[in-house]
């Protein structure tokens, strides 16, 4: 579990439990009706994906969603409207990214970003993502790579 100011983030492991705060976030979030992400079946999305769920003073009001591949897929990025611009994106997206590199040694996460979107874009290019020049279905491509415990520190031990 993960806390940064008033909001917690943890990873879904209960999908009985955590299917209800989903649907909450999900359903504050005001997303178009369109949007494929209504669609879900919440139980079913904690136990296929890597679903975080964010807290503040006591009720749901995030969600991100990745793939469990071994590249994984950061796909589902998800603020209830009222709690928007309060960095909750930003908080989940850290602890994510922190917890599929380092607990579930994901070494390279993958996610692709609306072009129109530029305060999103700039959200996973502060986190460490990278452009990728190629793009997918008219979205920018954005790639992170995570260095491994060797990278880290140097063989002799020194400080780098």
């Amino acid at each position: 579990m993960s806390s940064t100011r008033d909001c917690v983030v943890r990873l879904a492991d209960d999908p009985e439990r955590d299917s209800r705060s989903l649907e909450a976030v999900l359903k504050r979030a005001e997303l178009d009706p369109d949007s494929e992400v209504l669609n879900l079946d919440s139980a079913l999305a904690i136990e296929r994906y890597f679903v975080f769920l964010a807290w503040l003073e006591g009720s749901p009001v995030g969600c991100v969603m990745a793939t469990r591949e071994d590249a994984a897929i950061i796909h589902t990025l998800v603020v209830v409207s009222e709690r928007r611009g309060q960095t909750i994106a930003k908080q989940i997206l850290q602890h994510a990214v922190e917890h599929l590199t380092r607990y579930e040694e994901r070494r390279c996460l993958w996610t692709a970003v609306d072009p129109r979107r530029a305060t999103a874009r700039e959200r996973f290019l502060n986190l460490g993502f990278e452009p990728v020049r190629k793009r997918v279905m008219g979205f920018s491509l954005l790639r992170y790579v995570s260095e491994t415990e060797e990278e880290r520190q140097p063989l002799d031990g020194s400080a780098v």
